[in-house]
């Protein structure tokens, strides 16, 4: 698991705090940190594909080059494991479902 403290108030309500490491190696990919953004607000139970493809629509503008199908095969086998392992999403890899918990997200995305 990836390191970071967490100061509960309530099940609602938490700060959460990553070290500078741990900060650095969940921002260091763009395609890790856009998913991130595009998860900020979201509502729990995103589909893998409705993510893949947020995210290929966001760098398609950008760089003009991102297939869905690219996308969610790096989401699945590299991004949303190593998201999962710092808490910052719940990942159920067999039903392709994204829970995002929302303290760890804004703290990243801030």
């Amino acid at each position: 698991m990836i390191p970071m403290t967490s100061d509960h108030t309530t099940k609602q309500s938490s700060r959460v705090s990553f070290d500078e490491n741990t900060r650095h190696q969940l921002l260091a990919d763009e395609r890790r940190r856009t998913a991130c953004d595009v998860l900020v607000g979201r509502e729990p139970d995103v589909h893998l594909s409705e993510l893949a493809d947020a995210v290929s629509r966001r760098e398609a503008s950008d760089t003009g080059t991102a297939s869905a199908e690219e996308v969610g095969l790096t989401l699945h086998h590299v991004h949303l494991p190593l998201l999962d392992d710092a808490d910052v999403v719940d990942y159920e890899a067999s039903t392709n479902c994204v829970t995002p918990h929302d303290a760890p997200l804004d703290e990243l995305v801030d």
